[in-house]
C-alpha cells in the first residue's frame, strides 16, 4: 500500500507535488512513509525536469499528524533507533534539497508532520492549519530537529 502520492503539477510542469497519503490517520508518518520519502527525495533532487517540490497531505483534515505512535508501540528499541535515523535522514534531505521546497498546509500539522513543514523553504498555510509539537505530553522530545527550526 503506497503512502505516498507524486503528480505533477499541472500549473507548473517542473513543480512536483507529494501528497502525504494516509487521509484514514490524519496522514500520520510510519516507517513504509519515511522510506517511500526518502526514494522520492533521492530521486527527484538531481533531475532536470524538476525545480521546485511541493509537499502536501491528503484530505481536508490534516497536513500530517506526525508520527504513526500505534507502530511505533511494537517496535524494538533497534527498529526504533533505525527508524529515528531514516527520520533523520529524510528531514535533512528535505532541508538541503536542491530546489525550493514548499510544505501547503491545511489543517493540523502536528509533531513530525510540523518538523517536515519547518524543513522546507517556506509554508503556506490556510486559516483553519493548526501547528503543534505535542510530544513533551507524551515524555518525549521532538526529534527531528522541530524546537531548533521553529526558533529558528
Amino acid at each position: 500500500m503506497e503512502t505516498l502520492n507524486l503528480a505533477s503539477d499541472p500549473q507548473c510542469a517542473m513543480t512536483r507535488v507529494v501528497t502525504l497519503a494516509r487521509p484514514q490517520l490524519h496522514n500520520a508518518m510510519n516507517t513504509q512513509m519515511w522510506r517511500e520519502l526518502w526514494e522520492t527525495l533521492r530521486d527527484l533532487a538531481y533531475r532536470d525536469d524538476v525545480r521546485c517540490l511541493v509537499f502536501t497531505g491528503a484530505g481536508e483534515r490534516a497536513f500530517s499528524a506526525g508520527g504513526d505512535l500505534k507502530e511505533r508501540n511494537d517496535k524494538s528499541d533497534e527498529a526504533w533507533a533505525l527508524q529515528h535515523q531514516l527520520i533523520e535522514d529524510v528531514l535533512l534531505a528535505i532541508r538541503e534539497f536542491p530546489w525550493p521546497t514548499i510544505a501547503a498546509v491545511q489543517g493540523i500539522a502536528f509533531g513530525g508532520g510540523f518538523e517536515l513543514a519547518l524543513m522546507c523553504d517556506f509554508v503556506i498555510a490556510d486559516t483553519g492549519a493548526r501547528f503543534a509539537l505535542p510530544e513533551s505530553r507524551l515524555g518525549i522530545l521532538p526529534g527531528g530537529g522541530g524546537l531548533q527550526n521553529l526558533a529558528r
